[in-house]
């Protein structure tokens, strides 16, 4: 589970809006709360996050929410990740996403040769 909290500053409003746009499901208030109070604000369950729709349309939510980060950092906020309640580094959260790329094309590739007719 990857969380992220932004620091709050006189963008605020940006922010709240840029999430909403990403994620309609938190109301202003909350999103607003938990910025003001230094909380997670987002979140990306990796193992939740699978819809066998995203596979049929090749639908990859770990990169759209990647670029999400991207678009808030644009803005100008000032985000901290954690990985399950630890703190990590864009570049950690880009390596675990590449592991999880890597790791499922092997399973992919073990299904595919188990499958095979001979």
């Amino acid at each position: 589970m990857f969380n992220v909290k932004i620091e709050n500053d006189k963008n605020i409003v940006k922010y709240i809006s840029l999430i909403r746009k990403y994620d309609s499901k938190p109301n202003i208030a909350d999103i607003k709360n938990k910025i003001l109070n230094n909380e997670y604000v987002l979140e990306y369950d990796v193992y939740a996050s699978y819809d066998a729709y995203d596979d049929l349309y090749e639908i990859d939510r770990g990169e759209l929410f990647r670029q999400f980060l991207d678009k808030l950092m644009s803005v100008g906020a000032k985000i901290t990740i954690y990985e399950d309640d630890e703190e990590i580094s864009l570049e950690q959260l880009d390596n675990r996403f590449q592991t999880f790329k890597e790791i499922e094309e092997e399973v992919r590739e073990d299904i595919d040769r188990e499958t095979e007719f001979s």
